[in-house]
């Protein structure tokens, strides 16, 4: 169980706020304030979030301490892990107001939710691009943020770039699963491609 000390750590090493970091792990900012001064015992799936949290944005833990590990790989399982995937791209793209790229997407398939991300990324400044199929003409944003290209060159599977990420949403039968991929370099390399 990791202990407040790396807690406290690990939000210094992402220059993360208590709230931040309540808002990311979906918990109150007094709930962190009173694990880090160790006034309560948490709930073992408070703790459990807090973990993925960081682990997430690319934490270690390790006896007394914590470090940021630069090139690793995130799962997201679940029918969620789309959603989860959009709220990284907002959290990490926010400040720089930078570029989110899609590949090979449709929002036709889109919930609700998804849209709703969408939306929240738009409005705080961070630019789309989509490459979608020449046979899909339903578009939910702004037209110059679309580029079309003839269907047997979409793949089956998103792709999405932003940041020093590249996330894979791969969909199978029984499973939803988004692999994140921290990497400048492949990033780098999938912008040029």
């Amino acid at each position: 169980m990791i202990q407040p000390l790396q807690i406290r750590a690990a939000r210094s090493i992402l220059g993360w706020t208590q709230s931040e970091l309540a808002k990311r792990a979906r918990t109150t900012q007094s709930t962190i304030a009173s694990i880090e001064l160790e006034k309560q015992r948490p709930h073992q799936s408070t703790i459990d979030q807090i973990f993925k949290t960081f682990q997430n944005a690319g934490i270690e833990f390790m006896a007394g301490g914590a470090r940021k590990r630069e090139d690793f790989i995130t799962i997201l399982d679940g029918t969620d892990a789309y959603v989860r995937l959009l709220q990284d791209v907002y959290y990490v793209l926010k400040p720089l107001k930078g570029e989110v790229l899609f590949n090979s997407s449709d929002e036709r398939l889109s919930s609700e939710e998804v849209n709703y991300q969408l939306r929240r990324l738009r409005q705080v400044g961070i630019r789309m691009r989509s490459i979608i199929a020449a046979t899909n003409s339903y578009i939910v944003g702004p037209l110059e943020e679309y580029r079309v290209i003839p269907e047997k060159y979409v793949g089956s599977n998103v792709n999405v770039i932003y940041g020093n990420k590249v996330a894979y949403i791969l969909e199978e039968p029984d499973t939803f699963r988004v692999l994140i991929l921290t990497s400048s370099y492949t990033a780098a390399d999938m912008r040029r491609s």
